[in-house]
């Protein structure tokens, strides 16, 4: 669940008294693209989140009254593919060779030494890193640098 969601879903319960289920209900229209009706009644019935509506057993979504089965199958599915697409793209943004910097040889040294993925090279220290790879220091600590660029985004929003 991305920090966003997660702020939309603490807004939702605080504000729930004045605006029962509304960012619940928006944050599945946007996420599902389905339209508020179907939005609200999710809400109403107590689901929070896509994952909720992914992996909840099919008989709670189809107890929905207003439900049919078929709307009930266009959910998971959108659900499940909403997660996938997000899971993927986390995947591709933590792949090391998409950071400014490192080279394929690098990329290969790092794995001899168990760092996969940005999130495992931006828990390095810069004499770390160096005892893998050899390089200037500053460049090591720019790549660090770069790695840990996600840390300071998440901090932002």
């Amino acid at each position: 669940m991305s920090k966003k969601q997660l702020v939309l879903i603490i807004q939702a319960r605080m504000n729930s008294s004045r605006f029962p289920n509304k960012v619940i209900s928006d944050l599945f229209m946007n996420e599902l693209h389905v339209d508020q009706d179907v939005a609200e009644i999710l809400a109403k019935e107590g689901f929070t989140t896509v994952d909720e509506i992914a992996y909840c057993a099919i008989d709670e979504l189809s107890s929905v009254e207003d439900f049919d089965s078929e709307l009930v199958d266009e959910l998971r599915k959108r659900a499940t593919e909403k997660i996938k697409e997000k899971e993927s793209k986390i995947k591709e943004e933590s792949k090391l060779s998409n950071l400014k910097g490192i080279k394929q040889e690098m990329i290969e040294q790092l794995n001899l030494n168990n760092i996969y993925t940005r999130e495992d090279l931006a828990d390095l220290s810069t004499d770390e890193l160096l005892e893998m790879i050899e390089l200037p220091k500053e460049e090591a600590g720019k790549i660090i640098m770069d790695a840990r660029e996600p840390w300071f985004e998440e901090t932002k929003d």
